[in-house]
């Protein structure tokens, strides 16, 4: 019975710890659904193959490759997290439409 006991203070205590918990100004579902996100993504993933791929050409001595490779990757990376911001906003935006109704 002491063990039942346990189980439902610690339930007590998360659903608590929830309830005094902030919402959260971004739903995850809201933000992984929209297109920037998915661009946002995208671009990530071609900086970091392309930051690897430089890396490559450092290693081969191919200058062009690796000069090149750096260059656009930090520029990916750049654009990925103006992505970032521009998808977060436009997704605590639908959050606050869709709690608001």
């Amino acid at each position: 019975m002491s063990k039942k006991s346990n189980v439902d203070k610690i339930r007590e205590a998360k659903e608590r710890e929830r309830a005094n918990a902030r919402e959260r100004s971004v739903d995850n579902d809201i933000l992984f659904s929209l297109p920037v996100t998915k661009v946002m993504l995208a671009a990530l993933a071609v900086a970091i193959v392309l930051y690897v791929l430089s890396y490559v050409g450092e290693v081969f001595g191919v200058g062009a490759l690796q000069h090149y490779g750096h260059v656009a990757s930090y520029v990916l990376f750049a654009l990925t997290f103006f992505l970032l911001v521009v998808a977060r906003v436009q997704a605590k935006k639908l959050t606050r439409e869709r709690r608001g109704q």
